[in-house]
């Protein structure tokens, strides 16, 4: 192919799938005002990506505190301190053993905190259903669908201290993420005071019942809404052979 018809091909929309990923990279950085050349705008594109931070309004920034609760390993706090050196970012974690790494990842970083509680409606204690994969852990018991994920068995029970985020919190939040597999509304209820000083949200919601007990996307949507947010966008995983179980919902203050 001549390379004024590869041009003109390029100018129908049918480009390379990299030059698309850089090209919604380069315009991810435009919006949300990021610095660096193509090769660090596209990095840090894929890594906002996959902590679900793609999914907040053009031009919304991060320049400011954080709360990431359900942190687990810290990934979504690393992409919000190298997206944003002026953030600071508190990490909520009940995992005994992972809460401790957490604290090892962060150990130089003074502006990300960590507290090893569960983020619930009450300050007491919980029994913490740990799996095999810590990301599927839980404060409540697996359902069945949960074993079509691989590392869901539970291989501890300890029991964990729980606390409300308005306990730990008392100040203005420029993001409130909560990935807490199914205890999101008991998280969401502790947090009146808080969602009032909140500007967005990012929340992992379920459309089908993965823990006995858990909250699903319509009952998290209504708490939202009464705190004065609006759902503003739903990223998804798509899998043509089974129906939607979950996603990550955008929300912003009205």
């Amino acid at each position: 192919m001549r390379t004024k018809d590869v041009l003109r091909t390029v100018g129908l929309g049918l480009e390379p799938t990299g030059l698309q990923e850089f090209r919604a990279a380069r315009g991810y950085a435009r919006q949300h005002r990021l610095s660096g050349g193509p090769l660090a705008q596209l990095v840090g594109h894929r890594r906002a990506v996959h902590v679900g931070l793609h999914l907040l309004p053009a031009g919304y920034t991060l320049d400011g505190f954080v709360l990431d609760i359900g942190a687990n390993r810290g990934d979504f706090a690393a992409v919000v301190r190298q997206m944003e050196p002026r953030s600071r970012v508190v990490c909520v974690e009940p995992g005994p053993d992972t809460a401790a790494a957490l604290t090892r990842r962060f150990a130089a970083d003074g502006n990300v905190r960590v507290h090893a509680v569960a983020a619930s409606d009450r300050v007491g204690t919980a029994t913490l259903n740990v799996t095999d994969s810590s990301k599927l852990t839980s404060l409540h018991s697996p359902a069945e669908v949960l074993s079509e994920y691989g590392g869901s068995a539970v291989i501890q029970r300890p029991t964990v201290a729980t606390s409300t985020i308005d306990t730990l919190v008392d100040e203005d939040v420029r993001l409130l993420k909560i990935d807490v597999q199914g205890h999101e509304a008991a998280a969401l209820r502790g947090a009146e005071k808080t969602l009032r000083r909140t500007a967005a949200a990012i929340i992992e919601v379920l459309f089908v019942s993965h823990y006995e007990g858990d909250a699903l996307f319509g009952e998290i949507d209504g708490l939202m809404r009464a705190a004065g947010f609006v759902l503003m966008a739903l990223d998804a995983p798509s899998n043509p052979r089974h129906s939607l179980k979950w996603g990550d919902a955008c929300y912003v203050k009205r």
